[in-house]
């Protein structure tokens, strides 16, 4: 069975989602089509380009911590006032581009760094979200794309993935240049209850989706079973919340090994307990 992903943001709890893949694919299920914010466009492109669970796992698990992804600008690195002038003359401390090297550099062991050999029916399988902060709009990627100039097939995930992990002041901007003035793309994590269904532009193409997000954990593990959306009555989206550890940051990229095997083991048991009471799937 093909079930669709939709993945929300929310730092390097990202990493949890590795856990919920594995339990999605131990349960026989297949993900076609993927959207991603911020972290969920990270892990969301590794599924698209054809990384199994275990795939991931083992190539993250070389690792020992993410804090490469936290590049100080130039600016940002001078004493006293650096991260004072990042903020004003880069809109961002941390410098974006690291993302964009990271995610290129996974999707080349695939063969896979533009979006044409994701497209199909017409869409691409993987979609990723972010902010126009110079149009004020959400924009879907890769399909606004033609919008500024820019063609779907030529377009690298990479740079998608930056611009829906660019947090505002904390990394840098995208700038999406055209022949007309240059726009600023952002993180679009900050605008709460984005549909779903933003990730088709045919309706025709969707299935049930598992829409994943986080909480922290407040010992109460009822909010596990919230699988309807709590602001969708949509019959074919099912909402998974992760819970996630109190002592652990979003922005926290320096992790132990517990922390991060922590995380993985929350996002599989919320997955694993969702498919088990939705497909009485012994698991």
């Amino acid at each position: 069975m093909k079930v669709d992903i939709f993945l929300e943001g929310g730092g390097i709890w990202g990493l949890a989602y590795l856990g919920a893949y594995k339990a999605i694919s131990y349960a026989g299920l297949q993900v076609d089509r993927v959207c991603g914010i911020s972290v969920g466009s990270i892990v969301g492109s590794f599924m698209a380009v054809g990384f199994t669970a275990n795939d991931l796992i083992d190539l993250l698990g070389y690792y020992p911590d993410f804090s490469f992804l936290k590049v100080k600008t130039p600016r940002a690195n001078r004493p006293y006032i650096g991260k004072l002038l990042a903020l004003l003359f880069n809109r961002g401390i941390y410098d974006s581009s690291a993302i964009e090297d990271f995610i290129e550099d996974i999707c080349e062991k695939k063969g896979i760094t533009t979006f044409e050999p994701l497209i199909s029916f017409g869409e691409s399988r993987l979609k990723i979200l972010a902010f126009d902060a110079t149009m004020r709009k959400i924009i879907v990627l890769p399909d606004d794309l033609p919008k500024y100039g820019r063609k779907v097939e030529d377009f690298r995930i990479s740079e998608a993935v930056r611009m829906s992990c660019a947090i505002p002041l904390y990394y840098t901007p995208y700038e999406l240049k055209t022949e007309k003035k240059t726009n600023r793309i952002i993180d679009v994590g900050f605008i709460k209850r984005i549909p779903t269904n933003i990730m088709y532009q045919d309706r025709k193409l969707r299935k049930l989706t598992l829409r994943f997000g986080f909480q922290k954990d407040k010992g109460d593990r009822s909010h596990n079973r919230r699988y309807k959306s709590p602001w969708s009555s949509d019959e074919l989206e099912r909402y998974i919340v992760i819970p996630i550890d109190r002592s652990i940051g979003f922005k926290n990229f320096d992790l132990t090994k517990e922390q991060v095997l922590s995380l993985y083991k929350q996002g599989y048991r919320a997955c694993r307990n969702f498919l088990r009471d939705e497909f009485q799937t012994n698991k």
